[in-house]
């Protein structure tokens, strides 16, 4: 049986770690589907797509009309992306972990609207999906 003094402390951690939560400076605002980004890439509606990986996996194949830098510049070149625009954005890396890192720098950088595309390159490259330099 757990004591009050434990139960307290609990409840406190569980409040602390619901506070945060939607407040992490690295999580996107969403994700995207795989699917949805298809449908948009070259429509009025496409969002501003950006691969964050290494110079060599992008040259290897990418997203169509995808811009590239990697997210260890992506701080440093921000006003080229306007920042502080409305614009929707995609982030991509190969599994997720770069695009982390580039979502906080984006949110810091003032863009509001920032999605992961589900799955990540991998998962589009296994889908089949349009690819460019493949």
């Amino acid at each position: 049986m757990i004591g009050a003094r434990s139960s307290i402390r609990l409840v406190a951690i569980a409040l602390w770690l619901a506070a945060i939560a939607p407040c992490s400076p690295g999580a996107p605002d969403s994700s995207i589907s795989q699917s949805e980004l298809a449908g948009r890439i070259g429509t009025r509606a496409a969002p501003l797509v950006i691969d964050v990986r290494s110079r060599a996996e992008f040259d290897s194949g990418h997203i169509p009309g995808a811009v590239h830098i990697p997210h260890t510049e992506l701080p440093g070149r921000l006003r080229e992306l306007g920042a502080g625009s409305e614009r929707e954005i995609v982030i991509y890396c190969e599994q997720g972990n770069r695009s982390v890192l580039a979502a906080g720098a984006l949110r810091r950088g003032g863009f509001s609207t920032v999605l992961h595309l589900e799955g990540d390159w991998s998962a589009w490259r296994a889908s089949g999906l349009p690819c460019e330099g493949c």
